[in-house]
């Protein structure tokens, strides 16, 4: 009997190298490009012009399993500063410039707004082990409580999406996080400062795996604010797992 073959991955392994850590970003602008090739220790990258970017804007560049994720800090018409200098080399025909904000603090009640976590111009598949959220906020929290804030009506929930779709919970309040697996930590503000809400989702401790992304599939993971977080401080998610080898 024959053996029929499918465009599948059939390892789970990580590579023990060519990490990935991804933070969960509002795209604003997605179809951006170099006009001269990114060097490494650059820290100005020249885009295409209608990029948008302001300064406190993250800059994402995709080519291939190289990719650049940092702060903007200056925008000199299209000429675009960043935190940290690239540490990879990017090609004018190869690359992909992704405009987005990662302070997720919005007000999603009226129109929900989507969180993304999309790779661009790569096609090595991904496992993701942990996925961490970030919360500042006023007031101390609880179980009851969505970070510091009073519980959400609807919810923010997560998604795979394409390839295979996947619901990864529908979470209104911090014990709903608790609920679907992860680890929550509450912190006192220091001083003047502000309360914290830690959240650590660790897909190997829960699923006993990890949680792989065929971006050859265009699998991708977003987010979905369905409520008013503008009580928050401040709100992040991020990603980190490695590009797999072996498939």
């Amino acid at each position: 009997m024959g053996v029929s073959k499918t465009n599948k991955d059939v390892s789970q392994q990580s590579s023990v190298d060519n990490f990935f850590q991804y933070t969960g970003i509002r795209e604003l602008k997605n179809d951006i490009t170099l006009t001269t090739q990114v060097q490494k220790d650059d820290v100005i990258i020249n885009v295409s012009s209608g990029h948008g970017f302001v300064i406190g804007d993250i800059l994402t560049i995709w080519e291939d399993t190289r990719f650049e994720q940092t702060e903007v800090i200056l925008v000199t018409v299209d000429a675009i500063t960043i935190t940290i200098p690239s540490a990879s080399v990017f090609s004018v025909a190869g690359a992909r410039v992704v405009r987005g904000n990662s302070n997720l603090n919005v007000d999603g009640s009226v129109t929900p707004v989507s969180v993304l976590f999309k790779t661009y111009n790569s096609f090595v598949p991904i496992d993701i082990s942990k996925t961490v959220i970030l919360m500042s906020h006023s007031a101390a929290a609880d179980d009851s409580k969505f970070g510091g804030i009073t519980a959400l009506i609807n919810g923010i929930y997560f998604r795979k999406e394409d390839g295979v779709r996947t619901n990864f919970g529908n979470y209104r309040n911090n014990i709903d996080f608790k609920g679907f697996g992860a680890t929550v930590a509450y912190t006192d503000k220091a001083g003047g400062g502000t309360y914290a809400t830690e959240i650590t989702f660790d897909f190997v401790t829960i699923f006993g795996r990890e949680l792989r992304l065929n971006t050859r599939l265009e699998e991708f993971i977003c987010g979905v604010i369905r409520d008013d977080l503008s009580g928050l401080s401040g709100l992040k998610v991020v990603l980190t797992g490695s590009f797999t080898e072996g498939e």
